[in-house]
């Protein structure tokens, strides 16, 4: 089976719908995501009523579960505890309760796994291959081959048998059928790794690849919706 990997959203409806039509254009059995749906940008709404239309099924990140009133936005900077706020009045009760009952983690395959941070937490980043080694440990089953995460929003593939993929440029990346992997498809709404175009993969054949959308008028929209200026300007820059 081949699957669409997208993360970190982040109420972006112009990177989501690019991104959507370019999953559709490669035909995969299914897509599914690794939280943060809502927050930072101007169309929580309409980004969740998207998801439902397609069917998407999603885990929760920790922008989702302050979102939803879950939890109160202390540990968050100034920005995105702004954003979190704005983001919880705009939303219907009937999409709190949406985001509130989505699963911390879910097995999407027989040996493939989803989380938003770590294994240990939604809110842990994996950053470098040394937290990737720590991480296989606390996975839930030695048999499971690929673990899919997000939250850092930057494109990565860690082996536990050491680095051995260049992830800067979007590309295939085939996996060793010997080796385990901690993936992350990078981010569809919030890019932060100095490319503003939308991310995501497929993990059937380690493909991942980037998508041109209207980083304009979601810079416009964010900024018309009276949300921090900051906001607008990393989507320009991709950080």
């Amino acid at each position: 089976m081949r699957f669409a990997i997208i993360s970190d959203i982040h109420s972006n409806l112009h990177a989501l719908t690019a991104v959507l039509e370019e999953v559709d254009r490669l035909k995969p059995d299914s897509i599914f995501s690794l939280g943060d749906l809502v927050g930072y940008n101007a169309f929580p709404s309409e980004v969740l009523d998207v998801l439902f239309q397609n069917k998407i099924t999603s885990i929760m990140g920790n922008h989702d579960i302050v979102c939803c009133g879950l939890e109160n936005p202390i540990w968050f900077n100034a920005v995105a505890r702004e954003a979190s706020l704005w983001t919880r009045k705009r939303l219907s009760e009937e999409k709190k309760r949406y985001l509130c009952k989505l699963p911390n983690e879910k097995a999407i395959h027989d040996r493939i796994y989803a989380v938003h941070g770590s294994p240990m937490s939604r809110d842990d980043y994996i950053m470098d291959l040394m937290d990737a080694l720590n991480c296989f440990q606390h996975l839930p089953d030695k048999s499971i081959r690929i673990c899919l995460y997000g939250h850092t929003h930057l494109p990565a593939i860690y082996s536990d048998q050491g680095p051995s993929h260049d992830t800067a440029h979007a590309g295939k990346h085939l996996l060793a059928t010997r080796n385990r992997y901690f993936i992350n498809p990078g981010s569809v709404g919030q890019p932060r790794d100095g490319d503003n175009r939308a991310s995501g993969c497929l993990v059937d054949d380690g493909e991942d690849g980037r998508i041109e959308y209207d980083v304009t008028a979601a810079m416009k929209s964010v900024l018309k919706a009276g949300l921090p200026h900051f906001l607008a300007e990393r989507l320009q820059v991709g950080a």
